[in-house]
């Protein structure tokens, strides 16, 4: 009886509110803007195509808007989640759209890796070039010193005993600067331990990335029901004819929008967007959802987190190109 009694009232006002899907299956949410409680589609649109205008700004530019209805055909929010929710064209399982939104970023690691490994590969290249240099010099003065007096009076007088002994005393004081101990070494050894360091960490990293695009082709190359900030997933439009809200079975006759999203679009890049469309944010005058203070509440709270997450992987992304970039000086 008090469900009948609401029906009737929001008959009488030409009124309705913000719901939830039909489906059990998912917590989405239907929204409203400011034309759905309004006159009926026909008396506020001069043509279908504007019906599909406010549908492609639902669904923004990564997601396929899906109008359903005209301003001859209506339809009930069950009708509707018929088609929206974990239908054969859309899934809903919102974890596995969380699991292939990182999986679409499987390749950006790698990436990041790969520039510390040719900034390595670069610094060991400029490390080789000045030992080179370091031991082109010190063969020319060793060149000079074996034909010199002193060499020759180092073999003519040093005892037989001991004669080879001070022949590598003296010929290791000329090479010092490219032995084992010397800094030029020293150097390139670094230089190298790092290009050995970078290999490493890129090969984990690729094969991590395998994983991770594996797991992309066998579950996510699909469309997904396109879902914004506060769980919105279907615009009601308008009313085709009537008074009935979307919800109601009998007698309800709406034009909606829900939007499929391919995580497709994402692969490869640096980050995935939390929300797969802009929703109402991205309607002329906005939008209201079922609980949207709640929501707003949580999300305030939530905000300076994210923040904090987002400047952080900013600056380690940064770290990296600046390590790629610095290694050409």
């Amino acid at each position: 009886e008090k469900v009948e009694a609401e029906a009737e009232r929001r008959r009488a006002s030409s009124s309705c509110s913000p719901t939830k899907s039909s489906s059990n299956e998912t917590e989405l949410t239907v929204a409203f803007w400011d034309k759905t409680n309004g006159d009926i589609c026909k008396q506020q649109f001069e043509s279908e195509d504007e019906l599909f205008d406010v549908c492609k700004r639902f669904c923004g530019t990564q997601a396929v808007p899906l109008i359903l209805g005209s301003f001859t055909r209506g339809l009930s929010l069950r009708q509707m989640d018929e088609v929206c929710i974990n239908s054969d064209i859309l899934s809903s399982n919102m974890s596995l759209f969380q699991e292939c939104r990182e999986s679409a970023g499987g390749m950006h690691d790698a990436e990041r890796k790969a520039a510390f490994f040719v900034a390595a590969m670069r610094q060991f290249e400029a490390q080789v070039l000045q030992f080179t240099a370091v031991q082109r010099n010190a063969v020319d003065d060793l060149r000079l010193y074996v034909q010199s007096k002193e060499y020759s009076d180092v073999i003519l007088y040093t005892p037989e005993s001991q004669v080879i002994s001070k022949i590598k005393e003296k010929l290791t004081e000329q090479l010092s600067s490219v032995l084992r101990d010397s800094q030029a070494r020293l150097d390139l050894d670094q230089a190298l331990d790092k290009v050995q360091r970078a290999a490493r960490e890129l090969k984990e990293a690729i094969a991590e990335s395998f994983v991770k695009l594996n797991y992309f082709r066998e579950h996510c190359l699909q469309f997904f029901t396109g879902h914004g900030r506060y769980s919105e997933y279907l615009l009601d439009v308008c009313k085709q004819q009537g008074v009935s809200c979307i919800e109601e079975e009998k007698d309800a006759n709406h034009v909606g929008c829900c939007c499929g999203y391919s995580p497709l679009v994402q692969l490869g890049k640096t980050r995935s967007p939390v929300f797969s469309i802009p929703g109402i944010e991205n309607l002329p005058l906005g939008g209201d959802v079922y609980g949207r203070r709640r929501l707003d509440d949580e999300e305030e709270a939530e905000g300076g987190r994210l923040l904090q997450e987002e400047g952080e992987e900013g600056d380690e992304e940064d770290a990296g190109a600046g390590a790629a970039s610095g290694a050409g000086v």
